[in-house]
């Protein structure tokens, strides 16, 4: 189960830069706030699965915890870039 778990956190931690990257490369302020929220949703899954694998045990909260708190620092910077208007040169 971990490794399953492991490899879908592995995933969705992966998507969050690659979606932020197409974001910062967005054709329209559509594209670019679409982006932003695909990177908003796969940072909160990727905490689900943190949240998981601590729950269950398979990795201890000295661990996890400063991961998590990153994650959800992500979350609300993605949440603050959604809220505002980004601006193009």
């Amino acid at each position: 189960m971990a490794q399953v778990w492991g490899e879908q956190m592995l995933r969705a931690g992966g998507s969050v830069g690659a979606n932020y990257r197409e974001a910062q490369r967005g054709r329209s302020v559509a594209e670019y706030r679409s982006k932003i929220g695909d990177s908003l949703r796969e940072a909160d899954e990727a905490l689900y699965w943190m949240e998981l694998l601590e729950l269950d045990g398979y990795f201890k909260p000295a661990v996890i915890t400063p991961l998590m708190q990153e994650t959800g620092e992500l979350i609300a910077i993605f949440v603050s870039l959604l809220r505002s208007r980004p601006s193009y040169d």
